[in-house]
């Protein structure tokens, strides 16, 4: 009988997680997060390859993918060149700021690995600001900031190509950004 009463608290409580995560999922892909419709927040750091500091600002009034993954991420292996070929895409269209959470002291690591998967987009080098500026806790993290410097969109983990692609088009084309939160 303890056995029947115990399947049965583990089939309802298997349901309620289900419906927990599927209702965490729902909403406008990208739109969820309570950063979405704030002001972007500046950070300063510097570059894989280029001298000097490197603002976020400097690219204020443009649109902007900021690409958050590491070296030693499978997910992020996996989305880092689908993003440069979504950049090559757009010609143009948005700034692809590609930002390792590794930090200035494995550059040689982070230069081995990219020439290894044959990426050469500019690479910026977090120092622990631009994660904490933007609320990073897992990667890959996606943050696209559009025209007029809003938060239009936060993709937490691997997302498609597609989804990607979608967003984009939405706010290069200056559709509403209001978070559903």
């Amino acid at each position: 009988m303890n056995s029947f009463f115990a399947e049965k608290w583990q089939r309802v409580f298997f349901l309620f997680f289900l419906a927990f995560f599927l209702a965490c999922q729902s909403g406008s892909p990208g739109r969820n997060d309570s950063r979405v419709g704030m002001e972007a927040t500046d950070f300063v750091v510097s570059a894989l390859e280029a001298e000097g500091p490197q603002r976020l600002s400097d690219h204020q009034g443009e649109v902007i993918l900021l690409d958050f993954w590491g070296v030693n991420c499978p997910p992020c292996r996996r989305s880092l060149p689908e993003i440069a070929a979504l950049h090559e895409e757009f010609d143009g269209a948005f700034t692809l700021i590609s930002m390792n959470v590794d930090g200035p002291s494995h550059r040689l690591e982070t230069r081995d690995f990219l020439d290894a998967r044959d990426i050469d987009h500019d690479v910026l080098l977090d120092n622990g600001r631009a994660s904490n500026t933007y609320n990073v806790s897992s990667i890959p993290m996606v943050v696209i900031i559009d025209q007029q410097w809003r938060i239009a969109r936060v993709f937490r983990g691997y997302t498609s190509p597609e989804l990607l692609r979608a967003a984009l088009h939405e706010v290069i084309n200056g559709e509403e950004i209001i978070s559903t939160r």
